[in-house]
C-alpha cells in the first residue's frame, strides 16, 4: 500500500533558507516593508498557481492563503513541491508592443470637460476594430450622444455600438493586464495621476496599456495627457505615446481602493 502524501506538501513551495516573498520580481532590499514578506527557513506555503517567465529566476505565485494577490519568489531559495503539468503556466520573456494608434485628449469637444476616458477607449477600439471609425471625433460624437464620457457604462455602450464587446472591471491586477496584452488586446486603466506616489489624488484619469518591456517591470502606455512622472504626479511633456511606466510606481495609482486586485480597467474581447 502506497504512502499517503500530506496535502500541503503535495502542492507547496518550501523555503530552503531564510528568504522573502515579494510583490515585485526584484531583490527584497529595494522594496518597502509593505511590499515584501519575510519567510524563515523551512516554512511551506500552499499555492494555487505558479507562472514561470523564461529566463527569469523570479516566479510569480498565487498563494492559497492570499488568493487575491500575486507574489514573487526567487526560485533558488525555494523548493517547489507540486504536480507540475497542470498548475504551472509558462510565459515568454520578451518585449511586447502593440501597434495601437495614439489619441490625445480633446478638452472642450462637444461640451465635454475631459475626454481622457474616451481617448483611452478609442485607442482600444481602433486597434481591435481598425475600420470602426475614420477619425477620433466620430467616437467622441458617439460618446456625447450617449451621455457623460466619464461614466464607464457610456464607454461600454459606445464600444458596443462600434462592434466591440467589452466590460468595466474593478478587480484588476498585473497578471490580468499582461494576459490581455499577450493576446494582442490593449487595456485602458483608470488611475489617480495627481499627487506624489505615496499619496496619489485627483478625480481620476485613463491611460491605455499597449505593451510590456522584456524585464516585465515596465508597461508601455499611451497616456492621453502626455508623459507622467509617476513618482511626483507631474506631467513632464505632452508626448504621451509609448511611454514606459513602471509597475512599481503605477500600482499605488491604479490599485487604490482595496490594495492588490482592485484596479479599474476595461476588458475587451477580440
Amino acid at each position: 500500500m502506497g504512502k499517503t502524501k500530506h496535502p500541503l506538501l503535495g502542492h507547496s513551495i518550501l523555503a530552503k533558507k531564510d528568504t522573502w516573498l515579494t510583490r515585485y520580481p526584484v531583490d527584497s532590499v529595494s522594496l518597502q516593508s509593505d511590499e515584501k514578506l519575510f519567510v524563515p527557513k523551512g516554512s511551506a506555503w500552499e499555492w494555487v498557481k505558479i507562472i514561470v517567465t523564461a529566463g527569469d529566476l523570479y516566479r510569480e505565485v498565487r498563494l492559497k492563503a492570499k488568493p487575491d494577490a500575486s507574489w514573487y519568489f526567487y526560485e533558488p531559495d525555494w523548493k517547489i513541491i507540486n504536480d507540475i503539468d497542470e498548475t504551472i503556466e509558462y510565459k515568454p520573456n520578451h518585449h511586447i508592443q502593440l501597434n495601437t494608434p495614439y489619441f490625445r485628449h480633446n478638452p472642450g469637444f462637444d461640451g465635454a470637460d475631459c475626454t481622457c476616458f474616451s481617448s483611452a477607449c478609442a485607442m482600444l477600439l481602433k486597434t481591435l476594430r481598425e475600420r470602426s471609425f475614420e477619425n477620433y471625433e466620430e467616437y467622441l460624437e458617439c460618446v456625447g450622444e450617449l451621455g457623460d464620457g466619464a461614466e464607464a457604462w457610456v464607454q461600454i455602450k459606445a464600444l458596443s455600438q462600434f462592434g466591440l464587446d467589452a466590460e468595466f472591471r474593478q478587480d484588476g491586477d498585473w497578471s490580468a493586464i499582461e494576459e490581455l496584452i499577450q493576446e494582442g488586446v490593449p487595456v485602458p486603466l483608470g488611475i489617480l495621476h495627481f499627487g506624489p506616489v505615496e499619496n496619489p489624488s485627483g478625480s481620476g484619469h485613463w491611460v491605455t496599456v499597449v505593451g510590456i518591456t522584456k524585464d516585465q517591470e515596465n508597461l508601455i502606455v499611451h497616456d492621453p495627457y502626455g508623459d507622467l512622472d509617476l513618482y511626483s504626479g507631474v506631467y513632464t511633456s505632452d508626448c504621451g505615446s509609448f511611454r514606459k511606466y513602471s509597475k512599481k510606481h503605477l500600482s499605488p495609482r491604479w490599485m487604490v481602493e482595496k490594495g492588490y486586485s482592485s484596479g479599474w480597467y476595461i476588458k475587451a474581447r477580440q
